[in-house]
């Protein structure tokens, strides 16, 4: 006789090892059978099974530093009330893009995994893109020390 199906439990102690939630209310009965994960950097919803989460080390592509599509970097935008600049995607999250500020029109260069990680920005960042009303419900720590450094800022 086989093991008997993992728990909820179990479930969300492997979402947190991969940076996701584990959203079913229920643990399915099979280890292959597709579940619902959220990751908490940029809040992708995925349906995976337990041993696909298991075999990778990271549970989301944003963690990765892997390609997005245009339309994740517009979505982020659109989340945080600035302007996405470019047409083509950089190669990864973690290559530099452009963002503008609504507001003032201020051009900053950054990289999409900077405005998303751990769900945080940096206060510079915030500073500069004048994301002052931007909350944690929307992505982001007001209390995050500034982590990241700008490397080029065009007004």
């Amino acid at each position: 006789m086989g093991r008997p199906p993992y728990t909820v439990e179990e479930y969300q102690e492997l979402a947190e090892g991969r940076g996701l939630y584990f959203l079913d209310l229920v643990a399915p009965l099979s280890v292959r059978e597709d579940c619902l994960w959220k990751c908490k950097q940029c809040g992708h919803i995925h349906s995976k099974s337990f041993r696909t989460v298991q075999a990778t080390k990271n549970g989301c592509a944003c963690q990765n530093g892997m390609a997005l599509a245009a339309k994740d970097y517009y979505e982020l935008a659109e989340k945080l009330g600035i302007g996405w600049l470019d047409v083509i995607p950089p190669k990864n999250t973690k290559e530099e893009t452009r963002w503008a500020s609504k507001k003032t029109g201020r051009v900053v260069v950054a990289s999409y995994k900077s405005l998303v990680y751990g769900n945080k920005i940096s206060l510079r960042l915030k500073g500069l893109l004048e994301l002052n009303n931007v909350s944690e419900q929307n992505g982001t720590d007001p209390d995050r020390a500034d982590k990241y450094e700008l490397r080029r800022v065009t007004v």
